[in-house]
């Protein structure tokens, strides 16, 4: 994960823009990106701006745009600071299913949280590991939501 900010944003008035709705959006495509805090948990999209009108968020590396009040900025995260606790391995299951079958390349049995999209925590079910680079989620029926692996 790669963090992006605190960045300020302010109104052409000079006031500083607090609380306002960022869209973070994939490049190209414009459909709503997973982010994360510092923890490493998905956030809400549109991300607000903190009090101080500063925007701050980790995400995979790649090329975005952030969108408000109709303007757009396009950003792209490589390098830079990694958040601490951030994911070592994210899997988002956008199509429901009753089985997640995740590959990943952390040649270990990571801990698994899972989560939906806004982040709230989906609970308890069962998880197999059938080697070190192969995570099995099992629902008792269709679900979309996040997987955060570390490792």
């Amino acid at each position: 994960m790669i963090k992006y900010g605190p960045e300020l944003f302010w109104y052409p008035s000079g006031r500083v823009a607090a609380g306002i709705p960022i869209r973070v959006t994939n490049m190209p495509g414009g459909e709503l990106s997973t982010v994360f805090d510092a923890g490493g948990l998905p956030i809400r999209n549109p991300v607000l701006t903190g009090s101080d009108g500063k925007l701050t968020f980790w995400a995979e590396p790649g090329a975005y745009m952030l969108e408000m009040n109709g303007v757009s900025i396009p950003i792209t995260l490589s390098g830079g600071e990694s958040g601490t606790g951030a994911p070592r391995w994210v899997h988002t299951q956008t199509e429901p299913a009753a089985t997640w079958v995740i590959d990943h390349d952390l040649n270990t049995y990571p801990s698994v949280t899972l989560v939906d999209p806004d982040g709230n925590d989906l609970g308890r079910t069962e998880v197999d590991y059938p080697s070190t680079d192969r995570v099995v989620i099992t629902w008792g029926g269709p679900i979309s939501g996040v997987a955060i692996l570390r490792g």
